[in-house]
């Protein structure tokens, strides 16, 4: 019998192939490992309450005896499974992206986003892959680029934090980190201070809440969410969360006024919008927050409590379903 001898590609076959393979690669809607679990959560879990946010929600301070994270303590007030989508850095196009695949979930009753007054400044676009998978499977979302350039489109778009202060330029969060948040770490204890550097602690707090302008298509991107979830039958809120006001006012008195007129402006366009805010941005005391030196919003346990009972009161009051419920 004549052995058969394996069949080579010849060089343009192989070309052609490794061409496909490429283009199905980059064609095909997928975003990375982190975007399938939280959307399979969103999509699967049998949960009648979903909440997105940043690291805020699940921080734990090393002083803490309660490690219970904001949603674990809103579930246990209100009776009711509250299933968390959040992480560190997470932005309000991911928020929008998850929270609108919750929206195809029948169990899915309320849709919470949770941002800072920081977040509603022009931030990082997804790459886009992970844009056209989040187009096709959450109503909010849109392949929209605030770039032409190409690079930015396929690549995705990473915007520095940046501003001038006291004759500093902080030019990046990479700058931040690597010259005052590692030192910031370095000296922090238990009970937690204000802070090792207080120049660095002012600044901060001026880069991240006082020079911050809204953008224009945080503001319509949550717009859409609503109107979506009402489409959906779903109830969406947007929460506000906590600012250190306190130290705000320690560091500049003139600041609060500042971080208030900017919370309002926020609060009123979004409530034209169609979108229900419940701001919690001046319910937590300094005692209440973790890592102040960041100017992030971290809570220790105290403001994680407080948080989660101003959430559960207002969730009672304004959804139907947990007043018959209760």
């Amino acid at each position: 019998m004549t052995k058969r001898m394996p069949r080579t590609l010849g060089p343009w076959s192989y070309v052609s192939l490794i061409l496909a393979c490429a283009a199905l690669a980059f064609f095909f809607p997928f975003g990375n490992w982190r975007d399938a679990k939280i959307m399979t959560m969103a999509s699967t879990t049998s949960s009648p309450i979903y909440m997105t946010g940043t690291s805020v929600l699940k921080h734990i301070s090393a002083c803490d005896s309660d490690q219970r994270h904001v949603t674990q303590m809103m579930a246990a007030r209100l009776g009711s499974q509250v299933t968390d989508l959040s992480y560190g850095g997470q932005t309000l196009i991911e928020q929008a992206a998850y929270l609108g695949t919750a929206m195809h979930n029948p169990q899915a009753r309320v849709l919470i986003a949770s941002a800072s007054l920081g977040d509603f400044t022009p931030t990082s676009e997804p790459a886009f892959r992970r844009r056209l998978l989040f187009t096709l499977a959450s109503p909010p979302s849109q392949v929209r680029y605030a770039s032409d350039d190409v690079a930015d489109l396929v690549m995705g778009r990473d915007l520095p934090e940046s501003f001038d202060y006291d004759g500093e330029h902080f030019a990046s969060y990479d700058y931040i980190k690597q010259k005052y948040l590692s030192v910031e770490r370095e000296h922090s204890t238990c009970p937690e201070t204000q802070g090792y550097d207080h120049r660095f602690v002012k600044a901060i707090y001026y880069g991240n809440y006082v020079v911050r302008p809204i953008d224009d298509a945080a503001v319509a991107l949550m717009a859409r969410t609503a109107a979506q979830a009402r489409a959906h039958g779903k109830q969406f809120f947007l929460v506000v969360m906590p600012v250190d006001m306190e130290l705000v006012k320690q560091l500049d008195p003139a600041w609060v006024n500042a971080i208030q007129a900017l919370r309002d402006r926020l609060v009123a366009r979004l409530g034209t919008q169609g979108v229900s805010v419940l701001d919690l941005s001046e319910q937590v005391p300094d005692a209440g927050f973790a890592d102040r030196w960041c100017a992030c919003g971290h809570l220790q346990s105290l403001g994680r409590e407080r948080t989660a009972d101003r959430l559960a009161d207002e969730l009672r009051q304004r959804v139907d379903w947990l007043q018959q419920h209760h």
